[in-house]
């Protein structure tokens, strides 16, 4: 059954509720961001979870509302400079890799809290998510199979898509962030040490898959 005939079955047409089916869609598959989120999660503490989920939720609202408003204007334009995006993204990703690789966390609350820095991890948390305009034609196509793009979109509809996208992926996100939050009480230093080696590794790993995707 398609995503449209599973809205249909219900009698659900709310924009907001398939907005927040979509948002929590998108949010889920653990990619690059996913694991860094995770790991920030792990090695600062829950609020650090929430804040990335609010940074990578802002991006996908924004990308759902471009997606919205022009999907095969954006579709376009994503073609042609795919190649910039793909660089861009690929030099952040390994920047931000290396920074985690090399980072040395302490499982020590109090100290912890002096090394927080929530809003250079709230930006480049979203910098990254914004760095993968790709995310609009998945929106384009998740939006095209809940029926979304089957009538005229309103801006009272368009606005209700956006916000069901933001809500849905912060739904997500939350739910990581409150699991991991009851699993790091059972995990030690070394442990810590282990995540951030293998995170960094993975998130460079990425880097160097996304720059080889602009000889593709």
């Amino acid at each position: 059954m398609c995503i449209e005939s599973w809205f249909s079955s219900l009698g659900c047409g709310s924009l907001l509720l398939k907005g927040i089916f979509v948002g929590f869609s998108v949010a889920a598959p653990v990619g690059p961001i996913g694991i860094l989120c995770i790991r920030q999660n792990l090695a600062y503490g829950f609020l650090m979870g929430i804040l990335c989920g609010v940074a990578v939720s802002v991006a996908d609202a924004f990308y759902s509302l471009v997606a919205a408003l022009g999907a095969n204007f954006m579709n376009v334009i994503i073609h042609q400079h795919i190649r910039w995006f793909y660089l861009f993204g690929g030099l952040l990703l390994i920047f931000i890799g290396r920074k985690v690789f090399i980072t040395q966390v302490s499982k020590n609350e109090g100290s912890v809290k002096k090394k927080r820095q929530y809003m250079g991890s709230f930006f480049y948390t979203l910098f990254l998510t914004l760095a993968s305009p790709m995310t609009t034609l998945l929106f384009i196509a998740m939006f095209t199979a809940a029926g979304v793009f089957r009538n005229a979109l309103t801006s009272m509809g368009i606005l209700d898509l956006v916000v069901g996208v933001f809500l849905g992926s912060m739904l997500w996100w939350t739910v990581l962030a409150t699991s991991i939050r009851f699993l790091r009480r059972y995990m030690n230093l070394t442990t810590f040490l282990v995540i951030n080696k293998v995170s960094g590794l993975a998130i460079i790993g990425y880097g160097f898959f996304t720059l080889s995707k602009i000889f593709s």
